[in-house]
This record gives structure tokens, sequence and C-alpha cells, in this order.
């Protein structure tokens, strides 16, 4: 289960609810982020799968705020699942990233 995660610059705890999440009184949300507070809410009445999907869309609105631009709900929606499934299709791809990445840092 992860507890925290890393966006470009900002670290976010990662907290699990045990029910729904409500927008506005109205609308039930797999999760969301509190930019402010540096905290993701995920719902944890939902597979594990899908609140890991829930994470990475939240971390879509992360970046938006790192890099100070705005994207529709709509689009981050397809950017999330087109990222999620990148990675879930392509895990030697991701191992040889997460690789090289580690032997560049030991050579600093």
């Amino acid at each position: 289960m992860i507890k925290k995660i890393k966006v470009c610059s900002s670290v976010y705890d990662v907290e699990y609810s045990e029910k729904a999440i409500i927008d506005n009184g109205s609308k039930i949300l797999f999760g969301n982020i509190e930019h402010g507070e540096m905290k993701v809410n995920v719902s944890g009445i939902y597979p594990y799968t899908k609140q890991l999907q829930t994470i990475h869309h939240e971390c879509i609105h992360a970046i938006e705020v790192e890099y100070d631009i705005e994207i529709p709900e709509s689009i981050v929606e397809r950017l999330s699942n087109a990222f999620y499934s990148l990675i879930i299709d392509n895990p030697q791809f991701i191992k040889e990233i997460l690789e090289d990445d580690l032997k560049n840092r030991e050579d600093l």
C-alpha cells in the first residue's frame, strides 16, 4: 500500500478512506488531491487496482500544480488512463528506465 508519492519536487501523503469520497456534496469520487495539505485521498472501498489508478490520476493533477498548467478533467482522465496503460503494457521498458536511473545515480 502506497503511503507517500513524490511528484516532481513535492511529496504527498497518500491516505485511504473506508468510505466514498464526495465532491461538493454530490459527486462520488475514487479520490482527490489536496495540494495545500500535500495529500492524496483515495477511497479504499474500490479494488486495489482502482486505488493505484486513482493515485496515478491524482499525480497528473499534482503535475498541473508543479508546472502551473491547467488541464481539463476530461484530458487528465485520458492522460491518466493512457500513461497507466503504457506502464502496465510495457513492464520491461519501465524496468529499463528504473535500472538506467539507478545506474546514473550511482555514477554521481
